[in-house]
């Protein structure tokens, strides 16, 4: 081994001298043609005996010179022909790492109008014949040669090592498969699936950008689990490598396990990985919602609430399934979860588009949620409206009040006016009814939240517009606290008010008493006055003053002097 090495012999040549079925495959040359294989005249033979005798390719008349010869190192073939000894293969090892590092720094050292062609662009190595890569160059230096060759070198190099690994350091393999390597997959693949190394086979395909096939593997491994945390996670970990490029192969691959255990599966999409964030989501959202609701909606949860998704679309679909929910749960007579998951969001979220969430309900179903869009929408008092007469819900009404006061703040007088002057039914009877007692009517059946609207929220409420719309029967003691509130908010409107102009007025005599210190600092400019800068006379030249001590310089000299002065106080 160490003369091919020291002559750069063709690996392929090499990889020949070993038993076909084991190492060499394809490469194999029985031990008749080896003499002519590495050159010698047909007809050529190695001396008989079980030790191998020294090899001579002399110079022929007329013929290049060229001198190849064995060392005296002899391997007895006690194994067999297919079953080489091990010392053989622990030489092929050290000549093929050997070559392998060589062809490194070869294909590093590439310039860069030289480059090194892609695999997928020549024909595939499995479909070479044999006397193709016994031809390839031997003797030369690896730097002499063409980057095609070099890749076709490095195949060789890279499958015979795996196949070498594989029967003399099964524990190398793995590692051989991790790093970017130049095996050929159909070469080798079938060999790592008879010692069962899946896992180092999903490495290689992964090398070689061969996804579909890997997460084929693992779905086949999958099947043989029954613990879902055996059967799920290796393909969930592989689909966390992939990018958006690979998007179609994701879903595809992700269906199984979102059909099988959709909480399972949505852990493929909510991953904490670059490559998963980076992806299309609302391709996503719509591949999730054909498989499961559950799913698209703990999708859609994660990208608003933890990566701060604002699209207006994927709020409004996480709505709407709110909604589905809804009605699914009412129908069959569960909880209502849902429902106030739906109307926690309404309020919390603000990108959805309430006009089309509004479209959605049917009828006059999910009043509450009505009554947020409507706020959504600017329509204030239509959403009292429901708090108060269908659902009389008046401390919702009040706290819906009280969010939309910094934006509307008339809204309280809105709800009162809705306590206490009703608008009129719709559709008016056509049988005349008895006129009602004052007991039963809106007004007064309102009074008492009303009463206690205009008590708490006093000083969010004109006086009066109050005043003007409180019914006669109402007392002095009834409105009690609200005059009392009402007083004193304009009492300390009042005060504030006067404060804040003796505030304005003390500084405006501060800022007129600075000024006049400042106007009565004069300096005295005569002809005998030196620059400090460039000590010449000032003379009729234009100057600069100098703050805080009235330095005075010419006027070209200002922004030297302040440089000077700003480092001296440094």
């Amino acid at each position: 081994m160490e003369v091919f090495v020291l002559y750069n012999v063709n690996p392929a040549l090499v990889l020949s001298l070993f038993p076909g079925k084991s190492i060499s495959e394809k490469l194999g040359v029985r031990k008749e043609g080896w003499m002519e294989l590495f050159g010698a005249p047909r007809g050529a033979s190695l001396g008989a005996g079980e030790q191998t005798q020294s090899v001579h390719v002399n110079e022929e008349k007329g013929g290049d010179a060229s001198s190849v010869k064995s060392t005296n190192t002899s391997v007895k073939a006690s194994q067999g022909d297919d079953e080489p000894p091990k010392a053989a293969l622990e030489a092929l090892m050290y000549f093929l790492s050997d070559r392998r590092q060589k062809l490194t720094g070869a294909i590093s050292a590439l310039p860069p109008s030289s480059p090194l062609p892609a695999e997928s662009s020549l024909p595939a190595f499995s479909s070479l014949p044999a006397p193709a890569l016994h031809s390839l160059p031997s003797i030369i230096p690896f730097a002499e040669m063409s980057p095609e060759e070099l890749v076709r070198m490095a195949q060789v190099v890279y499958t015979g090592l795996m196949r070498v690994y594989l029967k003399a350091r099964p524990v190398l393999v793995g590692s051989l498969c991790r790093i970017e390597n130049w095996c050929d997959v159909k070469e080798v693949e079938g060999l790592l699936k008879e010692e069962r190394k899946f896992s180092d086979l999903i490495d290689l395909y992964q090398g070689k950008k061969m996804h579909r096939k890997a997460l084929t593997m693992l779905r086949e491994l999958a099947k043989e689990e029954d613990d879902k945390l055996d059967r799920y996670p290796p393909t969930i970990s592989y689909l966390h490598k992939l990018g958006a490029a690979d998007l179609d192969l994701i879903l595809e691959s992700s269906k199984w396990i979102l059909e099988e255990d959709p909480g399972m599966g949505l852990t493929i999409f909510t991953a904490d990985e670059p490559e998963i964030e980076s992806l299309p989501r609302d391709r996503i959202t719509s591949f999730l919602s054909s498989i499961d609701r559950g799913a698209c909606e703990g999708y859609l949860e994660y990208i608003i609430w933890t990566l701060g998704e604002k699209g207006g679309e994927f709020h409004d679909t996480l709505a709407e399934l709110y909604m589905v929910d809804s009605r699914v749960k009412v129908e069959s007579g569960a909880e209502a979860g849902a429902y106030d998951k739906l109307l926690a969001f309404l309020n919390d979220s603000t990108h959805y588009r309430p006009y089309r969430v509004m479209n959605k309900l049917s009828g006059k179903e999910m009043p509450e949620a009505r009554a947020i869009l409507l706020g959504r929408m600017g329509k204030h008092e239509e959403a009292l409206k429901i708090y108060v007469y269908r659902l009389q819900d008046y401390a919702a009404a009040e706290s819906y009040c009280v969010k939309a006061y910094q934006s509307t703040n008339n809204v309280f007088l809105l709800l009162l006016q809705l306590y206490l002057r009703p608008p009129p039914p719709l559709s008016p009877s056509p049988t005349p009814k008895p006129k009602p007692t004052p007991k039963s009517t809106p007004a007064s059946t309102h009074l008492p939240p009303a009463l206690s609207l205009i008590s708490k929220h006093s000083t969010s409420l004109p006086p009066s517009s109050v005043l003007d719309l409180l019914p006669p029967l109402v007392s002095i003691a009834d409105i009690h606290p609200f005059f009392i509130k009402t007083l004193r908010e304009e009492h300390r409107r009042k005060l504030e008010g006067r404060v804040m102009r003796q505030l304005g007025k003390g500084r405006k005599d501060e800022v007129e008493e600075m000024l006049m210190g400042l106007e009565v600092k004069r300096v005295r400019v005569t002809d005998q006055r030196i620059c400090p800068q460039c000590h010449k006379r000032l003379g009729m030249s234009a100057i600069a003053v100098h703050a805080p001590r009235g330095e005075v310089t010419h006027l070209h000299c200002k922004d030297r002097f302040s440089a000077k002065l700003a480092a001296s106080r440094e």
